[in-house]
């Protein structure tokens, strides 16, 4: 049977692809390049993601992010500490995040590895309970965060595609 999370998984997978063609041949200098001064770079956008990714399937899981668990806030250094996820950066934090192309990279595909483990578990009555969503007053179903991750993977995942063309030009990818 083909279930939510099983779209959920394919989305993810082929979001993921299209990044990771957008970064190959990718120079460290061009992986943190911004192309104007109040734009994020694509070393940014992609520990965002990943962290919005993690800390959204560790709300269905009930275990720490793979951030925390994995030492991953150590290695990495975000520039608001290892609770932050990017939401509301400024952008000299923004500017300040120097994390290497390799090190995301491995950060991502562990929090991917985590997710596909999380996301077979994810039950009708996991997606319809009720949750807080602190500082929001509001209450939402917990499947909404799975729609949340969707739309901001994939807006991230564009932006990554785009800022490729940008800094490279065409023809990247094989298609």
């Amino acid at each position: 049977m083909y279930t939510a999370p099983d779209v959920v998984a394919k989305t993810l997978e082929l979001n993921s692809n299209l990044v990771r063609m957008a970064l190959e041949g990718l120079s460290d200098e061009e992986f943190l390049q911004q192309p104007k001064a109040d734009c994020n770079p694509i070393a940014w956008l992609l520990w965002h993601m990943t962290r919005v990714e993690d800390s959204i399937l560790s709300r269905f899981s009930g275990e720490p992010q793979v951030w925390i668990e994995g030492g991953w806030h150590e290695r990495i250094q975000a520039p608001g500490g290892a609770e932050d996820a990017g939401m509301g950066n400024k952008m000299e934090q923004v500017c300040a995040f120097r994390a290497g192309k390799e090190d995301l990279l491995a950060y991502a595909e562990a929090v991917r590895q985590n997710t596909q483990d999380i996301l077979p578990a994810i039950s009708t009555e996991m997606l319809t309970a009720k949750v807080e969503n602190p500082p929001s007053p509001a209450v939402q179903r917990q499947g909404d965060f799975l729609s949340i991750l969707l739309t901001d993977y994939s807006h991230h995942a564009g932006q990554i595609c785009y800022l490729r063309g940008y800094i490279k030009g065409a023809g990247w990818l094989p298609f």
